[in-house]
């Protein structure tokens, strides 16, 4: 039958009718279009229920649509499965049992990974030690049945726009399980040439809608998201990795080298066949090793040398046309040879002093992990391509650089740094320097304990941390950033006229005050303060009163307390009015912090907010009550940024007709 008249007989025999639909697997908005016209809209109350991996489908198929977000599957749910296909209608013997879960675990929910692995656990004897066997080496069984199932997995990266396609496959540099700072990736990206241009867009936030795009298509997994709700952390699952290193290698894309201490020294003829390759991740577990492997056509290497620990000298000379190198390793003590001749070095991560910088005219990112300080050299701050830079151990203004801002009062420096962390800021020197930073969207600094600081010359800023590095500050006054949308103060004085400064900021969205020490240990929020605040945090405040009334935070969603141990008269009782709160909780505090904290969800469930939720822990809670205030005994502290795990691997789509 000729599929025009197989459609209009679909037509005819729906209309009129109220009628269910389930359509499986929709790769592309266009399918849904072409499909959409042979299903009447006679208002009768019929449904149409589709599966796509992508969540833009489901989102352009009709303005009407109800998208369910499946999660992974949970590992009870992953047992269950497992034990269904290898056992059908039978138990499992107990001798399996726990061997079984434990290899459903492994499969991290991911359905067609348990499925893969039950095929194999059916198709052998049910003893433990096979099962074991099957355990430890989880992904080579999987890739035995690549033909089978690697295929369907394939098509997730098949349907890839192109622009999207080289991204992904980055992702199989990664190592198994882990938690990738997306900070770091789309830095890579960018580096690497893959991010396209768009009006009135800076690269990085289109390569963050780039990695929103996979996320959305069931393919990244968010692992963690910062108070605001942005993603910090993704990570992806182990079966969708081997396959972005597969396909990867076949298109000479990518190559994982893996030398261990059994393995034999690497010569010039067996490291050629490398060179045809873009990106290079080497992991090397044995410290006699000296030179990097020979790769002309390598544009990305990434090296992973945590068992490096003795000094060694690296040559990295023979990657003429490297874009991105990261070297991390144990010591800070390694030398580089021919690093000077990488001209065309954009990304660049070590874990060793600085090597000399002045060749590198096109470097935009700079990560420097070191327990100790680093000099910034004064060429650092004149690279005009130099966008990011961060040193883990903090860092400070060149004493040439210092003196040539104290000699000349119209002091001028030409670059377009956007972040910096954590720069040391102790005098009015440093300030006249950091004036010349003008384009900084983010900036993470340690400060003195008695200068007064001024901040709002950076009219770009976004994202301000600052930490007191010798105890806590004074009667210092900051001035702020009119944009500021987040800020973190460590170790500070908090005058009334300084939270009077903060609360007036018109954009700022998250608050952090950690250890913070209040005027007279009393906050009196004024009226119209804090009016786009999103969450509030207080970790080891000294605050004894705290008072609000109904026009302070009016948007706030979140709010956390952590070792506030003399905050006596709780909560303010206006937060139970706030219609957008979403959640407070509540660590280690005071008796009336508790009190308050559950009149609250009280009122805020009269109101009707049913989804709200309260967290309360401390040395004597061990009671969870469901639905109304979880307790939960602290095994850990929290870590700064709220960790909330996004699995998405299949969408349903339930659109009205």
């Amino acid at each position: 039958m000729e599929e025009e008249s197989l459609a209009e007989k679909l037509y005819k025999s729906l209309k009129g009718l109220r009628y269910l639909i389930v359509i499986d697997d929709i790769w592309d908005i266009n399918v849904w279009n072409d499909l959409e016209r042979y299903f009447p809209k006679d208002g009768m109350g019929s449904r149409i229920l589709f599966t796509t991996r992508n969540k833009e489908v489901g989102s352009k198929a009709s303005s009407h649509s109800i998208i369910n977000a499946l999660p992974l599957l949970s590992e009870a749910e992953s047992w269950e499965l497992l034990q269904g296909n290898v056992f059908k209608d039978e138990k499992c013997p107990q001798e399996l049992l726990d061997i079984g879960k434990q290899i459903a675990i492994n499969c991290h929910g991911l359905p067609l990974a348990v499925v893969i692995i039950a095929a194999v656990l059916s198709n052998m004897e049910k003893k433990e030690r096979l099962w074991q066997k099957v355990e430890r080496n989880l992904s080579s069984h999987i890739s035995d049945n690549e033909n089978k199932f690697m295929q369907i997995l394939e098509l997730s990266y098949q349907h890839l726009p192109n622009h999207l396609k080289p991204c992904f496959l980055y992702f199989g540099t990664s190592d198994e399980d882990e938690k990738i700072p997306i900070e770091f990736l789309i830095s890579l990206w960018v580096a690497e040439g893959f991010i396209e241009k768009e009006e009135e867009k800076c690269l990085e936030d289109v390569a963050l809608k780039y990695l929103m795009e996979l996320i959305d298509r069931s393919l990244i997994i968010v692992h963690e998201r910062r108070s605001n709700g942005e993603v910090k952390r993704c990570k992806i699952h182990d079966l969708l990795r081997e396959m972005c290193s597969r396909i990867g290698e076949k298109m000479s894309f990518l190559k994982l080298v893996n030398y261990n201490e059994d393995d034999p020294p690497m010569f010039f003829s067996q490291v050629l066949m490398h060179e045809k390759f873009h990106c290079m991740n080497i992991n090397y577990g044995e410290p006699r090793f000296h030179s990097l492997p020979f790769g002309l056509h390598v544009r990305s290497l990434l090296f992973d040398c945590t068992n490096l620990e003795e000094q060694s000298t690296i040559i990295t000379s023979s990657f003429k046309v490297l874009r991105a190198f990261s070297f991390c390793g144990a010591s800070e003590d390694h030398d580089f040879i021919g690093i000077e001749h990488l001209v065309h070095l954009r990304y660049l991560v070590i874990s060793c002093n600085l090597p000399p910088m002045e060749s590198f005219h096109k470097l935009e990112y700079l990560l420097v992990f070191t327990n100790s300080k680093i000099e910034i050299p004064e060429i650092l701050l004149t690279m005009l391509s130099l966008r990011h830079v961060h040193f883990t151990g903090g860092a400070y203004f060149s004493a040439s650089c210092r003196q040539q801002a104290i000699k000349d009062e119209c002091f001028q420096i030409s670059n377009n740094l956007q972040s910096i962390s954590v720069l040391r800021i102790f005098d009015e020197t440093d300030e006249k320097i950091l004036r010349c930073l003008r384009n900084l969207r983010r900036l993470k600094g340690t400060v003195g304990s008695s200068l007064n600081y001024s901040f709002d010359f950076l009219k770009q800023l976004e994202s301000l941390r600052l930490q007191s590095e010798l105890g806590v500050l004074s009667s210092s006054l900051i001035i702020l950033p009119f944009n500021l949308k987040k800020l973190t103060l460590v170790n500070v004085h908090m005058s009334p006229k300084q939270m009077e400064t903060i609360g007036r900021l018109e954009y700022i969205e998250v608050l952090k005050l950690q250890n913070v020490a209040f005027e007279g240990e009393q906050w009196d929020a004024r009226e119209g303060e804090f009016p786009q605040l999103k969450v509030l945090k207080l970790y080891f405040v000294q605050l004894t009163e705290w008072n609000a009334s109904g026009d302070n935070f009016p948007t706030l969603q979140r709010l956390v307390l952590r070792n506030c141990y003399n905050l006596k008269n709780g909560i303010p009782p206006s937060f139970g009015g706030i219609l957008a709160l979403q959640m407070i909780e509540v660590h280690w505090c005071t008796k009336a912090v508790e009190v308050s904290t559950k009149q609250i969800l009280e009122e805020q469930f009269d109101a009707g907010n049913e989804e709200f939720k309260v967290i309360i822990s401390g040395p004597k809670i061990e009671r969870k009550e469901q639905g109304e205030c979880e307790s939960e005994s602290e095994e850990k502290e929290e870590s700064e940024e709220q960790e909330e795990s996004e699995n998405e691997v299949i969408t349903d789509e339930f659109v009205e007709h």
